[in-house]
């Protein structure tokens, strides 16, 4: 997400370059919040790794990844009004998809988490197999990662962890618009 943010350096602020090391440290904070607490939750998934092989992308796979970025890029054009270019707008939409998935993670974080393994590990076929499929991996694929270590901790702190994992997203979502130029 970082470079999507460099590709439009040119059109940053004076000190947009503090402002991206915020957003750097932002994330930081939380990959190291979720490491901690990856330690003291139990394991519990274990993922098998012996029936995946290489495969070649199909045409559905490639249509759907095609189609996926255009109606990423409808979602962002809105970000042209607050100077947000189009490749630096994508870092906005996802985390503010994010934002929602982990807000309504707080009260059905179960499902919330089947809904992206249902999208995201079920065979896909058809090319809205594959759209659903990468979709949900943009807009809530950083929430299901989180979610994951906080569903091994005991329901008081993993609600105020996610609570904390929420508030840190909407910090990150805001970040990118002191970026740029206004």
């Amino acid at each position: 997400m970082i470079l999507l943010l460099f590709v439009n350096y040119k059109q940053w602020e004076s000190d947009g370059s503090v402002t991206v090391i915020i957003f750097i440290l932002g994330f930081e904070f939380l990959i190291i919040l979720l490491s901690i607490l990856a330690c003291f939750s139990p394991k519990t998934n274990k993922v098998n790794n012996q029936n995946k092989t290489k495969r070649k992308w199909t045409k559905n796979e490639f249509i759907a990844i095609i189609l996926a970025l255009f109606v990423c890029t409808l979602i962002a054009l809105p970000f042209l009004g607050i100077n947000i270019s189009i490749p630096s707008s994508y870092v906005s939409i996802i985390l503010i998809a994010n934002c929602i998935f982990a807000f309504f993670s707080i009260f059905v974080q179960k499902a919330v988490m089947i809904l992206y393994q249902s999208n995201v590990h079920n065979e896909c076929k058809s090319i809205l197999d594959f759209f659903y499929k990468y979709m949900t991996i943009l807009f809530s694929g950083i929430n299901y990662h989180g979610q994951k270590v906080l569903s091994g901790l005991p329901f008081a702190l993993n609600k105020l962890f996610a609570i904390v994992f929420l508030l840190v997203l909407l910090w990150q979502f805001f970040i990118p618009v002191g970026i740029f130029e206004q």
